[in-house]
């Protein structure tokens, strides 16, 4: 998938199938690198929201700054935020 925020709608959608891991591979066109990249985004985004990131805060700028996604840092902390998992 091209943008973050499309896969991030993706992994959402397909979620407890991912997690179960019995997703349908030609319905979910999220890679296992794609989710582990979401998986990894989000926890880092957890600890930014608790005050808890710390040293991480350098690495997780830098994982958004890389992100290939037309939103900004504040529509990526909205669109993680939605996805209450």
């Amino acid at each position: 998938m091209k943008y973050f925020e499309n896969r991030v709608t993706e992994y959402k959608e397909y979620y407890e199938q991912i997690r179960r891991d019995t997703v349908n591979s030609s319905a979910c066109r999220i890679s296992s690198a794609e989710i582990d990249e979401i998986d990894e985004i989000y926890s880092l985004y957890l600890l930014y929201e608790n005050n808890l990131l710390g040293a991480l805060k350098e690495e997780f700028d830098n994982k958004l700054q890389k992100l290939n996604t037309r939103l900004t840092k504040d529509q990526i902390f909205t669109l993680l935020k939605n996805l209450d998992i």
